[in-house]
């Protein structure tokens, strides 16, 4: 069971460094009146955040 919630709290990690940013960007475009400029660049960041920490559990875990 800790196991299954340490794969968890990993798994949510990732999923909200790939989701935040591109939600700040959100409101980033809606202050600003841009169209979707600042979410793209923090969906961009968040995947490449994300995919980062998904290489470094793999290396961990390997």
């Amino acid at each position: 069971m800790a196991k299954a919630a340490g794969w968890a709290a990993r798994i949510l990690t990732v999923a909200v460094e790939m989701v935040l940013p591109a939600l700040i960007g959100t409101w980033i475009d809606r202050k600003l009146g841009t169209v979707a400029v600042f979410m793209l660049i923090g969906l961009g960041l968040g995947c490449f955040a994300a995919t980062l920490h998904l290489m470094q559990l793999i290396k961990k875990f390997d």
